[in-house]
């Protein structure tokens, strides 16, 4: 099986499932191993949402990451922010495609990935809408617990990019950086910043 996620207006075919709204709304869908649609779900806020991530952890679960502005509703879980920003969210479904918890990110999500225990690590930049520019890595339990952030600050532009787990939990991320940033205690300078 497969998954997939993205936006659509105003109405989107998904085999026989019919999604419709009012206007811009993201749509969450299953697909099985001959092509055909399993399911296809429809959610929306006020402004937009836009889905930027898929993980699937074996036949249990699957995360959704994106970004949205206003509000979010996935499951149980109502997501706010003020109407001119944007925010990270991620999620976390059943097979069958209803969301068992929702979390802001830091930030615009970026990426994220799956550890061997079944928790989600995520990066996300602040620089949007921050006066003092830094990128969050996050990591969430399976439960949708925050375990942990850290914050790698940076007076200039950084994105992360590749973001991978390994079978001991260890995490890699790589990025680009502009003039210079502090990664822990270690700061890091470009020639000529």
């Amino acid at each position: 099986n497969a998954y997939v996620a993205g936006t659509f207006n105003q109405e989107a075919q998904f085999g026989s499932t019919t999604l419709t709204n009012a206007g811009l709304a993201s749509f969450f869908a299953k697909v099985d191993a001959s092509g055909q649609f399993l399911w296809a779900k429809a959610f929306a806020t006020p402004n937009s949402i836009e889905p930027v991530k898929l993980l699937v952890q074996d036949a249990a679960a699957v995360f959704l990451g994106g970004s949205f502005n206003g509000e979010i509703t996935l499951g149980n879980d109502t997501l706010r922010c003020r109407s001119w920003q944007r925010l990270g969210f991620v999620a976390k479904a059943d097979p069958a495609g209803n969301f068992l918890w929702g979390r802001p990110v830091t930030g615009l999500l970026q990426n994220a990935a799956l550890d061997a225990a079944g928790n989600v690590v995520v990066t996300a930049n602040s620089g949007e809408y921050s006066a003092a520019p830094a990128n969050a890595l996050s990591k969430f339990s399976s439960q949708g617990s925050l375990l942990w952030t850290r914050i790698t600050e940076h007076p200039y532009a950084y994105e992360a990019m590749p973001l991978i787990t390994d079978r001991d939990n260890n995490i890699y991320l790589a990025g680009g950086l502009y003039s210079q940033g502090t990664f822990g205690g270690t700061r890091f300078y470009q020639p000529g910043g």
